[in-house]
């Protein structure tokens, strides 16, 4: 793993104060970003950011720098989470991920 390698990790906290932190995922990354890029014709976009770390057994390829800036249920949906992320300081996006699947992390 690189020095710089940004890595996301989901966490829940109590309902109440003092808020105590209860669960903490394992690392996430967003790797679905890349093939995403290559479809969009913004240039900043399609630049190679990716960066291939491993950890145990799991080799991931993954933005080298994204930072995950919101979350929300979908409107309608109450099964899916939208994270809003932007990917090396240029480019914003937004993916939806099954509720289910954040929980089993």
């Amino acid at each position: 793993l690189k020095s710089n390698q940004y890595l996301s990790r989901f966490y829940a906290m109590e309902r109440t104060a003092p808020y105590k932190t209860v669960a903490v995922s394992g690392y996430v990354c967003l790797s679905e970003y890349s093939k995403l890029a290559q479809t969009w014709d913004n240039p900043l976009a399609q630049r190679p950011l990716q960066s291939f770390f491993s950890i145990g057994e799991l080799t991931l390829d993954c933005p080298t720098i994204h930072f995950v800036t919101g979350m929300t249920e979908k409107a309608g949906d109450p099964n899916t989470l939208i994270l809003a992320y932007g990917v090396a300081d240029c480019t914003s996006w937004f993916v939806e991920v099954d509720k289910q699947e954040v929980i089993d992390l």
